[in-house]
């Protein structure tokens, strides 16, 4: 049951580090949900709509997506401004800038839209994105977006960063909201990510053609009534980490969810955990808006796992971004930590026992995990690899992912567990025969410079991490 208040609430949930975690930094989740919006001003919008066509996807993925911009246009407000802006190897404009949203311009823009616009050239966004930043110079009154929906690989991708990050020194806390949303398997995720985050945005990426109108429309309508901007949390202690940050605007439909670390007298930087912070923004009307939320104990409840996901992406996006091979090794380690899968590490199936399984969280807690034959119940036993459970960093050359091994059911389960929560091990799997007794499929999450594949009944191969 959802239950929607006058006002705006927020809560904030700690927990202690788990026992054997080198990081003695507590976690925290905080939470601000949104009140109903017709008792609170929105914000009026001037949006920049931006439409690559680029011709590996071209057929119904870009038309699905054309349809849901088509639906977003006809949800402007009067008093919101927009502009589209189709492009590939040129550009192709509705209007040299942003018009009313008047039902006669919202009926111009939607049949532009959806006209098809198929080109055969590698896309850059650079231009286009440029346009969109000038187009938006003059319209402080209003909260900017720019939304950007690929389906190819996008040329110069760092010069575009560097772009935006230029930009954001510029414009200050009031620079545009960057929306993305990727389509296919030649998408670069992290870019995409990487593009959201930094201005307060956010991202979504779809391999299946099938979910393309569906999640759009979703993304779309979760950003169309801004109610709070520019939130920051107040009386942090040093030594925290915020993910994402800077902190995502609130809107009507899209409560903000914020998780990190936070210093302790023992942790790097001191400071303890405070009984309240105190939550900053700016409200439509151009007033301050503040909230004194009270952190309470989180319990039982994993919270070094919440947020994982995010965590990892915005992490793998940063060392991508500057090539840093020291943040990869720690996107490594916490990937492990977390048992989320990501570019660095690998999802494997492993025939085990239970007694065998037990020696792995307990080694784990202890640090002290062997290399995974340690744990194989016999030398025959197989250790699969899963596939397909990460997004890779996009280019002309990705291809979907690969063929479920095993049987379409196991490839299935395994897909159903893969981000259950544990240390190393993330969950257990059933194996259908059930005359087994004690044995059972666990999966391990390690990183590629231990993965090791049983062939023949020996351990042999050894992946290493490739940093981009």
């Amino acid at each position: 049951m959802v239950v929607v208040t006058e006002d705006v609430f927020a809560a904030v949930l700690v927990q202690a580090p788990l026992i054997g975690d080198p990081d003695t930094r507590a976690s925290f989740a905080l939470s601000i949900a949104p009140p109903d919006p017709a008792h609170f001003s929105v914000f009026s919008r001037a949006v920049v709509f931006i439409l690559d066509s680029e011709t590996g996807l071209r057929g119904k993925p870009m038309e699905e997506a054309r349809k849901a911009v088509a639906a977003a246009l006809k949800r402007l407000q009067p008093h919101d401004s927009f502009a589209v802006v189709a492009f590939d190897y040129e550009l192709l404009l509705l209007a040299d800038e942003l018009e009313a949203a008047t039902p006669e311009a919202v009926r111009r823009a939607c049949k532009f839209v959806l006209q098809a616009h198929d080109w055969d050239q590698p896309t850059s966004v650079l231009t286009p994105l440029q346009l969109a930043f000038s187009m938006l110079r003059g319209h402080t009154a209003a909260l900017q977006q720019i939304v950007i929906i690929t389906d190819g690989p996008v040329r110069a991708e760092r010069r575009v960063c560097r772009f935006v990050q230029d930009a954001l020194a510029d414009w200050g806390p009031n620079a545009p909201r960057i929306f993305t949303f990727g389509i296919g398997p030649s998408v670069n995720l992290y870019f995409l990510t990487w593009l959201a985050a930094v201005t307060r945005g956010s991202s979504q990426v779809t391999r299946n053609p099938g979910s393309v109108r569906r999640r759009l429309d979703r993304m779309l309508q979760a950003v169309a009534q801004p109610l709070v901007t520019n939130i920051a949390i107040r009386d942090l202690p040093p030594g925290c980490e915020l993910y994402p940050y800077p902190i995502p605007d609130l809107y009507a439909a899209a409560p903000v969810v914020v998780t990190g670390k936070m210093g302790d007298d023992a942790g790097e930087g001191g400071g303890g955990v405070p009984l309240h912070v105190e939550l900053r923004g700016v409200l439509a009307s151009g007033a301050p808006w503040k909230f004194r939320a009270a952190l309470s104990d989180a319990g039982n409840l994993p919270l070094c796992s919440v947020g994982a996901r995010e965590q990892v992406d915005i992490l793998t996006a940063e060392a991508w971004l500057h090539g840093n091979k020291q943040l990869a090794h720690e996107v490594t380690a916490m990937s492990v930590s977390a048992s989320v899968v990501s570019e660095h590490t690998r999802m494997l199936l492993v025939d085990t026992t239970r007694p065998l399984l037990d020696q792995i969280h307990c080694d784990c807690l202890q640090s002290q995990l062997k290399p995974i034959h340690h744990y194989i119940h016999s030398p025959t036993a197989p250790v699969t690899m899963v596939p397909g459970l990460t997004a890779g960093f996009g280019g002309t050359a990705a291809r979907p992912a690969p063929a479920k091994p095993n049987g379409e059911a196991r490839g299935q389960q395994q897909r159903r567990h893969s981000r259950m929560n544990s240390c190393v091990s993330v969950g257990e799997w059933e194996d259908e025969d059930e005359d087994e007794g004690e044995r059972r499929h666990n999966r391990l999450l390690v990183p590629p410079s231990s993965l090791s594949q049983a062939i023949l009944g020996s351990v042999l191969s050894c992946y290493r991490p490739k940093f981009k």
